[in-house]
């Protein structure tokens, strides 16, 4: 019988080594304070309590520190300037867009701002011509145009066809019947 050493013996599968669990990532929490401080905003910028109130939870809720809070208020701020900004950038290109428009604007836009301003007045109601102001609409060069052609259609019938001047009547019988002929 052959004998087999230790050196010699088929090594045996190692055995899986138990996996150490990988460390969770340290999570840095800071306590929200009970009452945050006054916000900063940009220059020119109110505050806005009732919008302020409806975040002051979420951000006790995320643990946010007066400094985390700070930057979230911070961030909307800035997004809530930026859409004000393009929006006026909108409106304004409207006003030079109606302007411009063949059919309500060149040297008519006035008299057809008019137009338009009475079929608001007739069919609108305050509200509503409110509502186009605050919005920035009424200067839409789509909505001025509507509100043109509405005003076109309120407009008196003026006759149309011939557009040479009138001939004086005929004087006489004879003439209307014979117009070519000569009397003498």
């Amino acid at each position: 019988m052959t004998e087999v050493t230790a050196s010699e013996a088929p090594a045996a599968a190692p055995e899986p080594a138990a996996e150490a669990p990988a460390a969770a990532p340290a999570i840095v929490t800071t306590a929200a304070p009970e009452t945050y401080a006054d916000f900063t905003l940009p220059e020119g910028m109110g505050m806005d309590q009732q919008r302020l109130d409806a975040f002051l939870p979420i951000f006790k809720e995320q643990g946010f520190s007066q400094e985390q809070a700070q930057a979230m208020v911070g961030q909307h701020a800035s997004a809530m300037l930026q859409a004000s900004t393009d929006a006026d950038t909108l409106v304004a290109g409207w006003e030079t867009a109606s302007r411009a428009d063949p059919e309500i604007g060149g040297e008519q836009y006035d008299a057809n701002m008019g137009i338009a301003k009475g079929a608001l007045t007739k069919f609108g109601s305050p509200e509503l011509e409110q509502l186009l102001t605050d919005s920035g609409l009424a200067q839409s060069p789509e909505m001025r145009r509507f509100l043109f052609r509405v005003g076109k259609t309120m407009q008196p019938d003026s006759p149309g066809g011939n557009t040479a001047p009138a001939q004086a009547a005929p004087a006489d019988r004879v003439s209307v019947m014979y117009p070519n002929a000569k009397v003498g």
